[in-house]
C-alpha cells in the first residue's frame, strides 16, 4: 500500500495525496489518502515524498550497441555507421576476429537487451522498442527473452 503518493489530476496542471494499493504488480485501488485499510499482510510504504507516474517510454533503442560505448570515435554518421557495425560482438572486429558473425552466440544479444532493460527500468522505462540487427530468429528470441526476465514491455524491430 503506497501511503500519501502524489498522483497528477487528468488535467496535468496539479496533484493529489492518493493511497494507492497494488496488488500482483497492478494497481487495485486509489483512493483519498488516508482512507485505505491496508489488508492483512499487505506492506505500507510512506510514499509522502513521492510522485507516481505511469511507466516512460524508450522509442528508440539499439540494445546490441552497450557493447561498444566508446568505442567508436565520433565520425560522420556514414562512417560513424560501418565502424559501429565493424566493433559490436559480431562485426569483423568483435570477439572472434573475422568469423564474429557466424560465431558470436546469440546469449550475447540477450545479455545486451538484459542489460538495455535493466538500464531502461532504472530510468523509469517500461516499454522499450529495441532496433536490433539480427542475423536468424535465434537473435531476436534471445532479446526478447531478455525483456521478458525483466518484465520489460519490447517492441523488438528486426534490421536485416
Amino acid at each position: 500500500l503506497l501511503r500519501a503518493v502524489l498522483v497528477p489530476r487528468d488535467d496535468g496542471d496539479e496533484y493529489d495525496r492518493r493511497d494507492v494499493l497494488l496488488d500482483g504488480g497492478k494497481i487495485a485501488r486509489v483512493a483519498p489518502a488516508g482512507s485505505l485499510t491496508a489488508p492483512e499482510g499487505c506492506t505500507e510504504m510512506d510514499c509522502s515524498q513521492r510522485l507516481l507516474l505511469p511507466g516512460f517510454v524508450n522509442g528508440h533503442a539499439h540494445s546490441s550497441e552497450h557493447w561498444i560505448r566508446g568505442l567508436v570515435r565520433p565520425l560522420p554518421l556514414e562512417l560513424w555507421v560501418l565502424s559501429l557495425i565493424r566493433h559490436e560482438p559480431r562485426g569483423d572486429c568483435g570477439w572472434f576476429g573475422e568469423e564474429s558473425f557466424a560465431r558470436t552466440p546469440s546469449a550475447a544479444l540477450f545479455l545486451s537487451a538484459l542489460l538495455s532493460g535493466v538500464e531502461a527500468l532504472l530510468s523509469g522505462c517500461t516499454v522499450v522498442q529495441d532496433h536490433i540487427f539480427v542475423r536468424h530468429a535465434d537473435d531476436c528470441a534471445a532479446v526478447a527473452a531478455a525483456y521478458r526476465a525483466l518484465g520489460v514491455r519490447a517492441f523488438i524491430a528486426p534490421m536485416l
